[in-house]
């Protein structure tokens, strides 16, 4: 769908990976290399630009390959924790931001967060409450963000989920969502809201009022234009930072992804070598849909012979204050995401516990560590299709 939105020969593509091996970003390599190629560009490594760390073969492959420009990130800041810096950088500038007002800001907030009063550090502040209320129970860091600014909340996501989900423990990130009547929410949520300076919803703030008089802790964090970016980059990463610390936990690694790289590595090399392996026997199946439900489930359950046991089998297995993972690899188009937010919908109001929704593969680099390290209260559904036209990846 977006080789359609393309006219191959004007488009310059940015090749990011820290590591330079990762396979999603390397297979969309290949795939839109071998099309410039067809298309007849003549110098196709002029259509390319790469951000990696030194020495990966990603820097190798750039050089080999001639692209117009490899920028070299400093190699000492993980994935997660990059935004300020040329992975996060170089598309702002290509999109038109002024990337030296994003990083005054984001200058000025590291100033403040190194003052070793509490309240007057944002991200010490921020993170020790962050840390304090999942000990507590309100691990479900709900965020309230602008129209304008929702998709920070993807961000915020996978920094908070990968870098504190691991060793039983972890904050789980719930974006996205709107804002329900508080009897909708179980005493396991934080509120956080990010809004503009001057610019207030009147039905926003009637519904966080109602939350806050529940007795569910709300923190507003307002921010005057779209440049103070910059400083809830440098925010949230020392309050992520400083609530791993608090929870006792490395926040910089995430041993579980990289284990599911590996894995998933190995299944494609044997799918290689033997072909694919004969589908599985669904528990349940109809006309359009057949579901499989993992072993811990059918423990719990007597089995699934319709649908009314499909859902009742989501239902009566969540614990009180556990949440639901949907986890959809399907196409993210207009359509698929309108049913997909009324899944999640239905899903909260019924069960009135927390709800995400995310798509995959890209989910497994964020949330996965979390789903894989974190605390054991999720029930996941993760919902598939078969492509009704599946694209050949060159070498692969």
């Amino acid at each position: 769908s977006v080789r359609k939105q393309l006219d191959l020969k004007r488009t310059l593509f940015i090749f990011a990976s820290k590591s330079g091996g990762t396979i999603e970003p390397s297979s969309h390599f290949k795939y839109f290399w071998s099309l410039v190629k067809k298309a007849g560009v003549k110098n196709p490594g002029n259509n390319f630009m790469a951000v990696t760390d030194a020495g990966t073969g990603l820097e190798k492959l750039a050089t080999e390959k001639k692209f117009r420009r490899v920028f070299i990130n400093p190699s000492d800041i993980g994935g997660r924790f990059s935004a300020l810096s040329c992975f996060g950088m170089v598309p702002a500038a290509l999109c038109g931001a002024d990337i030296k007002k994003l990083l005054e800001r984001a200058v000025d907030t590291a100033t403040l967060c190194k003052n070793r009063e509490i309240t007057e550090n944002p991200g010490a502040l921020l993170g020790a409450m962050m840390a304090q209320l999942a000990l507590q129970g309100r691990d479900k860091l709900t965020l309230v963000l602008p129209e304008k600014l929702k998709y920070f909340g993807l961000w915020v996501e996978q920094l908070v989920a990968e870098s504190t989900g691991k060793e039983g423990k972890g904050i789980i990130p719930v974006c996205l969502e709107p804002l329900m009547e508080p009897d909708k929410y179980q005493a396991d949520r934080f509120f956080v809201q990010v809004r503009f300076e001057g610019f207030t919803s009147a039905a926003e703030e009637a519904s966080l009022a109602a939350v806050r008089k529940a007795g569910h802790p709300v923190y507003t964090i307002t921010i005057k234009d779209q440049y103070d970016l910059g400083a809830e980059f440098f925010r949230w990463e020392a309050a992520t930072a400083a609530a791993g610390a608090l929870l006792e936990i490395n926040p910089f690694d995430q041993p579980n992804v990289q284990e599911a790289k590996l894995l998933t590595m190995r299944v494609l090399a044997q799918y290689a070598e033997k072909g694919r392996k004969p589908p599985a026997k669904p528990d349940f199946s109809a006309d359009r849909v057949a579901v499989y439900a993992s072993r811990a489930l059918k423990g719990a359950d007597k089995g699934i012979a319709s649908y009314d046991d499909v859902f009742w089998s989501v239902f009566s297995a969540l614990g009180e204050k556990e949440y639901i993972g949907l986890l959809a690899y399907l196409p993210n188009n207009p359509k698929v995401e309108a049913g997909l937010v009324k899944l999640r919908e239905s899903l909260t109001r019924y069960t009135s516990s927390a709800c995400t929704l995310a798509y995959g593969p890209r989910y497994l680099h964020s949330s996965g560590q979390l789903h894989k390290g974190g605390p054991d209260k999720a029930f996941f559904i993760i919902l598939t299709n078969q492509a009704k036209k599946d694209i050949v990846i060159p070498g692969e």
